[in-house]
C-alpha cells in the first residue's frame, strides 16, 4: 500500500500490548492478541505497520512467525510446530531449526516415522486411496497406543468405513505397530511423559517445544556451545504471529488449545501470541472462551473496512486527485484495504490494463484456497448470481453443485450476500478474474458465458479505450 491511514486507536492499543506484554493484566506468562476482520481488511498490514514503529529487538523479543495462508497442504501438529521452529532460523544466523530446537526435532522425527509406518501398513492392505490425509493421521496416532478391541475403536475413528475395511485397517495398524517397534524410533524421544508408553503425542510435542523455548531463554553456555552461538542469543520474550488462523486444520487448533497453550501457561517465558483471523476466535474452539478466556480478555481488535474519507486520503497520497475516480474506487472496493491498494495502483498507472499486476492480486486473494477450491473459483466466477442450477452448468461434475454451494455460503472472503438471499463473487474481484480468463483465452471464455446465458462486458477494455481517447483529445 502507498501509505497507512486511519486506525489510530487500533495502532495505539496494539503498540501498547506489544511494548508491555508483562502489563497485560493476566496472571500468566502468555498473552493472546486476536486481530479479527474480513479477508483483505488490513490485519497483516496493521501488524506490520505497528511492528515497524515498535523496537521489538530492544524489548528482547524473539520473533517466531508462522504464515498459514493456503490449505493445499494438510498440516499435522508436528508439521505445524516444525514450521514454527523453522521460521526462527534467520535469527540464528541461518542455523537449522533442528539444532535450535533439538527436543522438538526428535519428537517431529518420531511423528514422521510413525506416519510413514502407518502409510505403508494402510497401503499394504489396499486402503491408501480410501482414507483422506486426516483419516490417515487419525490412524497414525493409534499405532503406538496398545488397546484391546481394536476393530471397535477403528469404527469410532473412521465411521464411514464398511466392516471389511474396518478389519483391514485393524490389521494395517497391527502391521504398523510391529514395524514401528522393530525400528525403535521411540528411542529418539525424551521421556517427558512418565507413562511406560507414550499415551499422548500432542503432550510430548508441546512439552518438547516448551523445553526448547526455555533453553532459548536461559544463558546456558553448554547449549550455545553445542550450536555455536554466543551469549548474545539469549531471549526473554517470544512474539509469535499466526496468520490466517481460521485456515488451520481443526486438529492443529485443538493441539494449540488443549496441549500447547497449557504448557506455555505453566512456563516462565513471556510469550505474546498475535492471532490474525477472519473468524471470531471463540468460534474456532470452545477453549478460547473457556479455560483460556483470560488470555485475550479485553485485548481483541476488530478491524472494519476503510471509510470513504480514508480511501480518498489514500488515493490522494497515490497521486489520484480526480474526485470521480476516488469515489469509484471507494464504491468498487467497499473499503477493503487490499482492493483499495489494488485499485489505486491500477488508477495511478493511467487506467490501462496491467495483466501481471492483476494476476498477482488475484493470486493473493485465492492463495489460501485448496487446489480443488481454486478450480471451483475459476468456474464460479462465470456466474452472476451464484446458485445451484448455474453451478450444475459450469462444474465439470454437476453432482458437485451441492458441495460447492455449501462452500460458497460459508466463504465470505470472495463472496458477498447483501441480505437478499443472492450470492455473488465480489464484483471487483470477479471483473478482474474474468479479464484474466479473457486475456488467456477470449474465445473459450465467451463460449462458456454464452452457453450459460451470461452477458459480461470487459470493463478494462472500455476503460483503456476511454483513456486512449482522452490522450488523443
Amino acid at each position: 500500500m502507498y501509505a497507512f491511514v486511519g486506525r489510530d486507536e487500533e495502532q495505539k492499543r496494539l503498540a501498547a500490548w506489544l511494548e508491555r506484554p508483562d502489563d497485560l493484566g493476566a496472571d500468566t506468562p502468555i498473552a493472546v492478541i486476536p486481530i479479527q476482520g474480513s479477508a483483505g481488511v488490513g490485519k497483516s498490514y496493521l501488524l506490520q505497520h505497528v511492528k515497524s514503529k515498535v523496537d521489538l529487538r530492544k524489548l528482547g523479543f524473539t520473533y517466531l512467525e508462522l504464515t498459514t495462508r493456503g490449505t493445499s497442504e494438510w498440516l499435522s501438529p508436528s508439521r505445524f510446530i516444525a514450521r514454527v521452529c523453522a521460521s526462527a532460523e534467520s535469527q540464528f544466523e541461518g542455523r537449522s531449526w533442528r539444532k535450535i530446537f533439538p527436543k522438538t526435532a526428535r519428537v517431529v522425527a518420531f511423528c514422521d516415522s510413525l506416519e510413514d509406518h502407518t502409510r505403508r501398513g494402510i497401503e499394504s492392505e489396499g486402503l491408501l486411496g480410501k482414507l483422506s490425509r486426516e483419516e490417515l493421521l487419525t490412524v497414525a496416532r493409534q499405532v503406538h497406543d496398545y488397546k484391546k478391541h481394536l476393530p471397535v475403536k477403528v469404527r469410532e475413528w473412521l465411521p464411514n468405513l464398511g466392516p471389511d475395511d474396518v478389519a483391514k485397517v485393524s490389521l494395517a495398524i497391527e502391521k504398523a505397530r510391529s514395524s514401528f517397534r522393530s525400528s525403535r524410533m521411540d528411542r529418539f524421544v525424551g521421556r517427558f511423559n512418565p507413562s511406560p508408553e507414550m499415551a499422548d503425542i500432542g503432550y510430548e510435542l508441546a512439552h518438547a517445544f516448551m523445553a526448547d523455548l526455555e533453553s532459548l531463554s536461559s544463558s546456558g553456555k553448554a547449549w550455545r556451545s553445542r550450536i555455536g552461538l554466543g551469549l548474545g542469543y539469549t531471549f526473554q520474550r517470544i512474539l509469535w504471529e499466526i496468520d490466517d488462523f481460521e485456515s488451520l486444520p481443526r486438529e492443529v487448533i485443538a493441539f494449540l488449545v488443549d496441549r500447547l497453550i497449557p504448557q506455555l501457561r505453566r512456563g516462565s517465558l513471556s510469550v505474546t501470541v498475535v492471532i490474525l483471523t477472519r473468524d471470531i476466535l471463540d468460534a474456532t474452539h470452545p477453549g478460547w472462551n473457556g479455560q483460556h478466556a483470560m488470555l485475550s480478555d479485553g485485548r481483541e481488535l476488530v478491524l472494519h473496512p476503510l471509510t470513504e474519507a480514508e480511501v480518498t486520503e489514500l488515493c490522494a497520497l497515490a497521486g489520484i486527485h480526480d474526485s470521480a475516480t476516488q469515489k469509484r474506487i471507494y464504491q468498487e472496493c467497499k473499503g477493503n484495504a487490499l482492493y483499495v491498494d489494488w485499485a489505486t495502483r491500477e488508477a495511478a498507472g493511467g487506467g490501462g490494463v496491467n495483466v501481471k499486476l492483476m494476476r498477482r492480486y488475484v493470486d493473493r486473494v485465492i492463495q489460501w484456497l485448496t487446489p480443488i477450491q481454486r478450480e471451483w473459483f475459476w468456474r464460479v466466477v462465470l456466474l452472476d448470481p451464484v446458485n445451484k442450477p448455474g453451478l450444475k452448468q459450469v462444474l465439470a461434475d454437476p453432482d458437485d453443485a451441492e458441495t460447492v454451494m455449501a462452500w460458497i455460503e460459508n466463504e465470505r472472503s470472495i463472496i458477498e450476500n447483501n441480505n437478499d438471499g443472492v450470492w455473488r463473487i465480489i464484483p471487483f474481484l470477479r471483473d478482474r478474474a474474468l479479464h484474466l480468463l479473457s486475456a488467456r483465452d477470449p474465445e473459450s471464455l465467451q463460449e462458456d458465458l454464452s452457453r450459460i446465458g451470461v452477458d459480461w462486458r470487459d470493463p478494462f477494455f472500455a476503460r483503456a479505450a476511454d483513456v486512449d481517447r482522452m490522450q488523443r483529445d
